[in-house]
Formats: structure tokens, C-alpha cells, sequence
């Protein structure tokens, strides 16, 4: 039944994802010549920041309100989880206005108010994306996130290419797609009926921060390892830098939000298992999926790097082609962190997830800064993924008494296959092996996760079929 659940969950999140996720790289090319490279990077930056400061200003109270709306279901305490969740996100976002407010009149920070729409936006929409995964309905969660980045995309392009506001237009059109998103999720979902002011108890949100509040540490963590680089790269190397590294991230971007479905999908039922006899197996079979779709997929973003690079992103952005493949690495054990920390959370264990996060943080940190004068944009690149690896060793290492994950012949293969890729996309290799690549990374991808497919495709057809918006 949890099997069925969770690929039941992953296709209603991929369907959103691929419309998306797609949408959004079309149209980085069209950004990276709208803006400059600085004003890209500050962008990046800006991005940064917000992901940052969101679990601060909301104490990651999203993810104790999901976790116990899974705990909740059933005896009568959802309304009053939905709404303790609704109490801590209001204060939240009151502390953020007024903190604006004070940066506007006294610094005249011409740029305070469109991050704070940015900011504040991603505030709520973090908070009901929680409440939809606890009310189970991803279904919702993933036609909205594809209708907010079309939004983005059109409002982007009026705001940068049409009025030419450039940098306030571009974090300006994000904050109001994030914005539309909220709007859509409350109507779709009926989300009043789930909230009363009756229901609130200090009690009750004191729980959600008690779980939460461990996770602060963790996301913050994450932030250094995900993101603490570009703010490095910006004050040391400069802004224009940044905007090379960052479009270098783009690629590891696309299987970072393609696996971030499953990711969703996963927590989800790993929180409704953890009592179950069976559970070991269960993550074991769930993990040798996970690392095989992984490793082959990013094969196949690996084989098409040179095309990206030297046809679709702008010229002034081709160093970028050397960086990721790095991080493409990074993010492969991003994933693989992810999913322990999966594992972690529906044992309420959140202490854990943040204990192998920081380690992994000041790897980072150190590596980033010690090597970034000596190597350049290689430092914060292989900074990357040291720490990711770290991380994961971590985690995996924690959860061994709990299961012991199998490396199989398999997966073995994948590994040594991948470290291939990697190596001809650093290569300058001709145009043929270029191509005899990029036909046996497809077909590779398809046959050794083609059980994976044929299921996924059958319960594709039938909850398009069955499925009643």
C-alpha cells in the first residue's frame, strides 16, 4: 500500500515539475541576456538570502505542522495543527514587515520591499505547501508550483524585458508568482475550513517549534552547503563570478527539482511507515531505486553538457561548463542525504538531520575559503561536493542499526558509468563520441530503470484517467 502511495504521490508531483521545472530552464537563457552578469548574481544572491531566512522568520514550523498532521489525521487535531501552524507563520511574517520597514527609512535600501514581497511570499507558500502535504493533497501542490512558474515567466519577461527594471523586475516577478501560488492553494484546497481561531493553543504551538526548531539548524546548514559559496564567490571573486557559477548550477538544478518530487513524496510516506515491521526493507528497495535513476540521469545531463554551453547559454557564461559536473557529483549525494534525512524525520529525529548537516556546513565553509584564492570557482565546486558526501556517510552511518543499506553489483556499475560521463564532460571530445554518448546514456537510462518506468507509467495512466481535480 505505501508502494502504491508513493508512486502514486511521485507522479502527481512530476506532472507539476516537468511543467514547471522545463518551463523555468527555457527560460534561463532569455535571463542570462535580459541581465548582466552582475546583476544575475545578485539575483542569485537574492534567491540565497531568502532560502536562508525563511526557516528562520518561521521557525521550519512547516515541517512540524506536516509531520504532525501525518501523526494528527484521524483524531480530531488537524484543524488546530493547521491553525498553531497559521498563529507562528503570522507573527513571523509581522517581525519581517516591520524589520523591512526599518531598513527602508533608515538605510533607503532601494531594493527592501521588492525582496520583502520576494521573501514574504516564499514565507506563506512554504507554509501551505506543509499544509497540503498533510492534508494529502500533492495533487494540488503540483498544479499550482507549475502554475506560479508560468506565472514568474511572464511576469519576468514584461517586468525585465518589456519595462526594462532589470534587477527589481526580475525579484519582483518571482515574488508575485510565489504570491499567485498562495492565492490558488487557499481557494483549491478550501483552506478556511481548516483553520479557527477557537482552535489555537499556545500549547500546540509550542510543540510545532519544539519539533522545528532542530530543523533550523539543519536548514541553515543546507543553506551553507548549498548556497554560502556564491556569497563567498561575490565578496572575493565578485558579482559577475557568481553569475557564471550560477548558471554552472543550472544544470545540477534540473535533477536536484526532478528527484525533489520523490524527495516530497518519500517523506511523506516514510512518516507513515516508521511503525511498520517491515520498514528496513521497504527503504532498502526504495534507496537501490533512488540511486540507480539518479546516477543514470545525471549521466544524461552530463552527455548534453557541451551542447548547453556552447549553444544555449551565452558565451559569457562557457567557463561555467568546467564547474558543473562538480556539482552535478554534489548533487548525487544531495539526494542520497535527502533521502536518509527522509528516513530521520518520520523517526523523529530531527536532532540527527541537523548533527551530520552542520559537520557538513563547516567542511564547506573551510574548504570554500582556504582553497577559493588558490583554485578559484574549483574550490567552492569541490567544497560542494565534500560536504554533500560528508553529509550523507553521516547519515548513513547513524541510521545502521535501523538498516543496513545494500550496495549492489548494480549500482556498482552505475558508479563507474557515471564516473565516465564525468570525464568526458570535462574532456574537449570530438563531435562522434559526442554523439555515441548522448545515445548510450539515453538508452542506458531507459533500460536499467525500465521496470521503474513501466510502473510509473501504469499508474500515470490511471490516475489521469480516474483522477478528479
Amino acid at each position: 500500500m505505501r508502494r502504491t502511495s508513493l508512486s502514486d504521490n511521485t507522479i502527481l508531483l512530476m506532472i507539476g515539475t516537468i511543467l514547471s521545472k522545463g518551463l523555468m530552464f527555457i527560460m534561463v537563457p532569455f535571463f542570462s541576456r535580459w541581465l548582466t552578469t552582475e546583476d544575475y548574481g545578485t539575483f542569485d544572491l537574492y534567491i540565497s538570502y531568502a532560502s536562508l531566512l525563511v526557516p528562520i522568520i518561521s521557525l521550519s514550523s512547516g515541517e512540524g505542522l506536516f509531520r504532525y498532521m501525518v501523526e494528527d489525521n484521524g483524531n480530531g487535531k488537524m484543524q488546530q495543527c493547521v491553525s498553531d501552524g497559521l498563529i507562528i507563520t503570522v507573527v513571523g511574517f509581522a517581525l519581517l514587515t516591520i524589520v523591512t520597514s526599518i531598513l527602508y527609512l533608515s538605510l533607503g535600501w532601494q531594493m527592501a520591499w521588492p525582496f520583502w514581497l520576494l521573501l514574504s511570499s516564499e514565507l506563506w507558500n512554504k507554509y501551505l505547501q506543509s499544509f497540503l502535504r498533510g492534508i494529502k493533497r500533492l495533487d494540488i501542490y503540483s498544479y499550482t508550483s507549475a502554475i506560479s512558474v508560468i506565472f514568474i515567466a511572464i511576469a519576468v519577461t514584461v517586468f525585465v524585458k518589456v519595462l526594462e527594471m532589470s534587477l527589481s523586475g526580475i525579484v519582483i516577478g518571482y515574488g508575485l508568482g510565489y504570491s499567485l501560488g498562495c492565492l490558488l492553494i487557499i481557494v483549491w484546497s478550501k483552506y478556511p475550513k481548516y483553520v479557527s481561531v477557537n482552535t489555537v493553543s499556545l500549547l500546540g504551538a509550542k510543540k510545532l517549534i519544539t519539533y522545528s526548531y532542530k530543523l533550523i539548524a539543519n536548514s541553515i546548514s543546507w543553506w551553507v552547503m548549498n548556497v554560502s559559496d556564491r556569497i563567498i564567490i561575490s565578496v572575493i571573486l565578485g558579482a559577475a563570478t557568481n553569475g557564471v557559477y550560477a548558471i554552472a548550477n543550472k544544470i545540477p538544478a534540473i535533477v536536484s527539482s526532478v528527484i525533489s518530487m520523490f524527495s516530497i513524496s518519500w517523506q511523506q510516506s516514510a512518516s507513515e511507515m516508521y511503525r511498520d515491521e517491515n520498514r528496513s526493507s521497504y527503504y532498502n528497495s526504495i534507496f537501490q531505486k533512488l540511486a540507480k535513476i539518479t546516477l543514470t540521469f545525471s549521466a544524461c545531463l552530463l552527455s548534453v553538457n557541451f551542447i548547453l554551453f556552447d549553444y544555449v547559454f551565452d558565451i559569457k557564461y562557457s567557463s561555467g561548463r568546467f564547474y558543473s559536473p562538480i556539482l552535478l557529483t554534489a548533487i548525487v549525494f544531495f539526494t542520497l542525504s535527502n533521502f536518509m534525512g527522509g528516513i530521520q524525520i518520520s523517526l523523529f529525529q530531527p536532532e540527527n538531520n541537523s548533527r551530520s548537516a552542520i559537520v557538513g556546513a563547516i567542511v564547506n565553509v573551510l574548504l570554500t575559503i582556504a582553497l577559493i584564492n588558490v583554485i578559484g570557482l574549483y574550490a567552492p565546486a569541490f567544497a560542494t561536493l565534500i560536504s554533500y558526501a560528508v553529509t550523507y556517510f553521516i547519515r548513513q552511518y547513524k541510521l545502521r542499526r535501523i538498516v543496513r543499506f545494500q550496495i549492489t553489483p548494480l549500482i556498482v556499475w552505475c558508479v563507474l558509468y557515471y564516473v565516465y560521463f564525468v570525464i568526458m564532460a570535462l574532456v574537449n571530445a570530438n563531435h562522434i563520441l559526442n554523439t555515441i554518448n548522448i545515445i548510450v546514456a539515453i538508452l542506458a537510462f531507459i533500460l536499467i530503470n525500465k521496470e521503474l518506468f513501466n510502473k510509473y507509467y501504469r499508474r500515470m495512466r490511471r490516475l489521469l484517467i480516474s483522477k478528479q481535480f
